[in-house]
């Protein structure tokens, strides 16, 4: 099989009505080839090429000063992949699979282009142990290259790297009793540069009624620190502070960073009340350490013949920690064989904790720039002549630091199905209000963009 896409949108605008500067374009196409050589031995190979065109509002530096005017930038990105996928199933009911990965990727942003290479090799072994256990084991090997050219306004070194990841996972399903299940699990990773790291996990899963699931979970997650922490050197901010006198602050990257630990700990249930009416809940705690921050350095003062500056280094480091806690509640309704309805609500609150000898003011704009709570609400129905109408309404509370305000938001989409092959459909986004801001006016750098009332028309003939 093969496919071909192009999409353009156009620009957004901005909270305070101006155009965003935002439009994008993208061409993407590949193809997929199966093969089945015998019943035991299948093969898979896919590939893609894609093109974008994208341009946005933003600043120069991550912190914005009175100087430091918005502009409107242009960039393209451009790549591909391939990968091909083969499957063994043996006489005893065991199989495996082994996949080969190819990506390349280039992107050119703030005059600077960035190029990343990856070459992935996996395995992986499915096998029944007696009546009890069900075993999957594998092991992975990643090589990726990435090059960011030196001379620009942010430099990474050195400008080209190559960095090997080294993985191996194993996890065994135990059917303790009819409707008790165990699941333990770990994966380890070697990164070049970095030392090894476990990630455990242990779920357990217990049906007292064929209509009733109580489930618990424990694991630990790790995030290895990127080249843009442990290798950049740029400058964040320059913002004068009186006639003659500038401060300017540049981030440094730290080859000693370590890395980001997740404890993560969750329990749910799920009621199946009638064939058609069912309720899931969850709750979850995270413990997260090794947060990284951006640690002030000694200032420097440096005398020019037009200024004095003081220079401000800022180093990575790992001095935060977190709490954060939450949960869903979902609700799933057939309220009649041609309507249904899914209410659902959802609450996250993140509480972080700086070190006494951090002076990072980073981590807790982090946590408070996104909602903390939101309520969806969706309807599909199956109308006469071969008629859907879904609706979907969405409300989320005002983001903690006061970057955007409680919104709500409905969509709705009305499609005829003309034929087995062809469907004819119109969508409306953003019903509410002429336009409304998601998330903060400034994230990194980015000048955000409001959502607009939308409408547009679709029609999909498949063959």
């Amino acid at each position: 099989r093969a496919y071909a896409q192009y999409s353009q949108t156009g620009d957004s605008v901005q909270a305070n009505g101006s155009g965003g500067d935002d439009g994008w374009w993208r061409m993407h196409g590949g193809f997929r080839w199966d093969w089945e050589f015998s019943p035991a031995d299948t093969l898979m190979t896919e590939g893609d090429l894609f093109s974008n065109r994208e341009s946005e509002t933003r600043y120069q530096f991550f912190t914005p000063s009175p100087t430091d005017v918005p502009f409107a930038q242009r960039f393209d990105a451009a790549g591909g992949s391939l990968l091909s996928r083969w499957n063994h199933t043996f006489a005893g009911g065991s199989d495996t699979t082994f996949q080969a990965y190819y990506d390349t990727y280039r992107r050119t942003e703030m005059g600077q282009p960035e190029a990343l290479r990856t070459f992935d090799l996996d395995f992986q072994h499915h096998l029944r142990a007696g009546s009890r256990h069900d075993i999957v084991w594998g092991l992975g090997f990643r090589a990726f290259q990435s090059a960011v050219p030196a001379g620009y306004q942010i430099a990474i070194h050195p400008p080209v790297q190559t960095d090997r990841l080294f993985s191996a996972f194993f996890q065994d399903e135990i059917h303790l009793a009819n409707n008790l299940w165990l699941t333990i699990g770990a994966k380890i990773e070697h990164q070049s540069h970095a030392d090894p790291g476990l990630e455990p996990s242990l779920r357990l899963a217990w049906t007292p009624t064929p209509r009733q699931t109580l489930w618990a979970a424990a694991s630990q997650a790790i995030r290895q620190p990127t080249r843009a922490e442990t290798s950049v050197d740029g400058q964040n901010s320059s913002m004068p502070e009186g006639p003659g006198f500038v401060v300017n602050t540049f981030i440094e990257g730290n080859p000693h960073l370590l890395p980001e630990q997740l404890r993560d700990y969750e329990a749910g249930y799920r009621l199946q009340w009638t064939s058609g009416l069912s309720l899931d809940a969850a709750a979850f705690a995270g413990f997260y350490h090794h947060l990284a921050t951006i640690e002030p350095q000694t200032p420097l003062l440096v005398q020019t013949p037009f200024e004095v500056q003081m220079n401000i280094p800022l180093l990575f480091d790992n001095r935060a920690h977190a709490f954060s806690r939450g949960g869903e509640l979902a609700l799933n309704w057939s309220a009649a064989a041609w309507w249904r309805i899914s209410p659902s609500y959802s609450l996250v609150r993140a509480t972080p904790r700086l070190d006494p000898n951090s002076g990072d003011t980073n981590v807790t704009q982090l946590a408070n720039s996104v909602p903390e709570s939101g309520f969806q609400l969706r309807s599909f129905l199956n109308l006469p002549r071969r008629v859907e109408w879904d609706q979907t309404f969405y409300w989320s509370t005002r983001i903690e630091n006061g970057a955007a305000p409680r919104h709500a938001r409905l969509d709705m989409r009305i499609a005829w199905r003309a034929g087995e092959h062809t469907e004819v459909s119109l969508v409306g986004q953003n019903l509410v209000g002429p336009r409304f801001l998601e998330f903060g006016a400034n994230a990194y750098q980015i000048v955000g963009a409001a959502l607009e009332r939308s409408l547009y028309g679709k029609v999909a003939w498949h063959f």
